[in-house]
């Protein structure tokens, strides 16, 4: 993200505020992440939702039809 907002030589000067940031524990690990507890029952939900949008388009349309 810095090399696009920063370009190339302001963002090598950030190196050091990134060090820092990670030996406070102040930086992510973004290609690890906590698996997420419970999300089946999240997909579930959602999918509970849409089959209600669905039926509810459906009853519009026959409705007016």
């Amino acid at each position: 993200m810095t090399f696009k907002t920063l370009g190339f030589l302001r963002s090598l000067g950030m190196i050091p505020f990134g060090i820092k940031l990670e030996m406070h524990g102040k930086m992510p690990f973004p290609l690890i992440f906590p698996a997420i507890e419970g999300m089946d029952e999240v997909k579930k939900i959602y999918e509970e939702a849409e089959k209600k949008k669905s039926g509810v388009r459906r009853q519009k349309s026959e409705d007016t039809g």
